[in-house]
């Protein structure tokens, strides 16, 4: 468990967790304890949604409560990291720039604003993704992350929204062939 809540939280991937209490939480994990065999170790997420697992049966039930703020997350996450990456760039650039000369250069230039126009564009169609999704309202990430302690952790792995319906939907259709 441990490799896995680490590697989840390096690579940002999706994580579903089932609490001993049958709660589950599928989310991006933000944190995990460094001592995680300790009695205290504990772990934080910020939950994509959040059910529960039947007491008999332990399928995932209907009902969901679904946390858009992941998607909020991940907005600001790649906003920062394209604002990062056309900064980077046009340090890049600068010092390219200073050891060229020539006809080159404005070969160069229409190449270097077609990629920052391309980035701006994208930052700004998520700014304005993310101010829909704030409408008014202050965003905290921290306010929507869940500190779960590892002793009540029963199960976790990751989580592929889209593969549960494709695996079933193929296994329906016939197309899913074990041999």
């Amino acid at each position: 468990m441990a490799q896995l809540l680490r590697r989840a939280a390096d690579q940002q991937k999706l994580v579903m967790l089932t609490l001993k209490s049958r709660k589950i939480y599928c989310g991006r994990i933000f944190e995990v304890s460094p001592d995680i065999d300790s009695a205290e170790a504990c772990l934080e997420i910020l939950p994509s949604f959040s059910a529960y697992r039947d007491k008999d049966t332990l399928k995932m039930g209907d009902e969901r409560t679904e946390y858009p703020i992941i998607d909020l997350w991940v907005a600001t996450q790649r906003v920062y990291s394209l604002k990062e990456k056309l900064g980077l760039f046009r340090g890049t650039f600068a010092q390219f720039v200073l050891r060229k000369a020539g006809s080159m250069i404005e070969e160069h230039m229409a190449a270097v604003r077609k990629y920052e126009s391309g980035l701006k564009d994208e930052i700004n169609e998520l700014e304005a993704q993310i101010e829909g999704m704030l409408n008014g309202r202050d965003f905290d990430v921290q306010d929507w992350v869940k500190v779960i302690p590892l002793k009540e952790v029963e199960s976790a792995s990751f989580h592929d929204a889209g593969a549960y319906s494709a695996w079933f939907a193929a296994a329906e259709n016939g197309a899913l062939r074990v041999q």
